[in-house]
């Protein structure tokens, strides 16, 4: 038992749990002390952690079971499977059920909310029989107990559309971090804020192609992986560079609102262009092909979202 930041006593417990494929998610359970709920929340995010997100406490407070779940790929999202981690969240569904909550919600902030679309979207009505690579699982034939209701909060819509907004149109070369096309690199001293209709026009274009073409030549090299048939190698890393161009970051009369220059990671997001900390800098080719591409990744908010049948709260 321990004191919130408000005074309200809370218990808490360590959750260590074992999916339908043998993985494992850990995660923090945190609920009012001398009462037991009997409504849990489960919260989760591809790949952070988020052991003491924001929500954890607040939800215990009012009166709920607050369950935040790591995913299998938290802290490391080089090689993360979308559709594996479904059985992560089927985990912790079940464990909520199992500890005595009568209703399950599903609670999903920023990435955990096109997470959270799909899982329920899936245990209503599974559709999706394999990862775009063609890997397990199956969830079709995995066990996905529904939820009850569906909270999204401050949610995109996928990590794929939000790495198209960022990705920079003006690479030229995929193995140069430096090579660029002046014409369409929003940080290029001829290209300053706000920018025209035209450029925004060219800019945006420019971002779909270059999506294109890393998924063409990701399938290239992932057809070579699969013949090749080596004894231990199934899957290749590599670089995708400069992921932080989103001419919102410089130009505020884009999408205006209460925002300063830069984004959540900082106001420096030529540097953070550049440099190795980005969003989507170390992929693998199965993980580009279901996180990452607009082309085949099956986590998206918009399609699944449309698909679940129980109570919605979006905020």
């Amino acid at each position: 038992m321990y004191r919130s930041v408000f005074g309200t006593e809370l218990d808490s417990e360590l959750v260590d749990l074992r999916t339908e494929d043998g993985a494992r998610a850990q995660g923090t359970l945190v609920w009012r002390n001398g009462a037991k709920p009997t409504t849990g929340i489960l919260s989760m995010h591809p790949a952070s952690h988020g052991f003491h997100h924001f929500s954890i406490e607040g939800l215990g407070e009012i009166g709920f079971a607050a369950l935040r779940l790591r995913s299998r790929f938290a802290g490391d999202d080089s090689v993360l499977i979308m559709e594996e981690i479904m059985l992560d969240i089927a985990a912790g569904v079940k464990f909520l059920r199992d500890w005595g909550c009568q209703r399950v919600a599903l609670f999903g902030h920023s990435g955990g909310g096109p997470l959270m679309a799909f899982y329920q979207s899936q245990a209503e009505n599974p559709t999706v029989t394999c990862t775009p690579s063609g890997d397990p699982p199956d969830l079709t034939k995995a066990t996905l107990p529904p939820a009850d209701a569906l909270i999204t909060s401050g949610a995109h819509l996928g990590r794929h559309r939000s790495l198209l907004r960022r990705i920079d149109p003006a690479v030229i070369d995929e193995d140069d971090p430096f090579a660029t096309d002046p014409d369409l690199d929003m940080y290029h001293p001829n290209n300053n804020p706000p920018y025209s209709p035209e450029f925004m026009s060219r800019y945006r274009r420019g971002q779909e192609a270059r999506m294109e073409k890393i998924t063409d030549w990701a399938r290239q090299k992932l057809d070579e992986v699969k013949k090749l048939n080596h004894p231990v190698t199934r899957d290749l890393p590599f670089i995708v560079w400069r992921t932080e161009a989103d001419p919102i970051y410089r130009d505020l009369t884009l999408e205006p609102n209460l925002r300063t220059r830069g984004n959540n990671r900082g106001d420096d997001t030529l540097a953070l262009n550049y440099g190795p900390k980005a969003q989507g800098r170390f992929t693998s080719l199965r993980s580009w092909f279901s996180q990452w591409s607009c082309a085949t990744s099956n986590a998206d908010t918009l399609t699944h979202i449309a698909r679940v049948s129980i109570p919605l709260l979006m905020t």
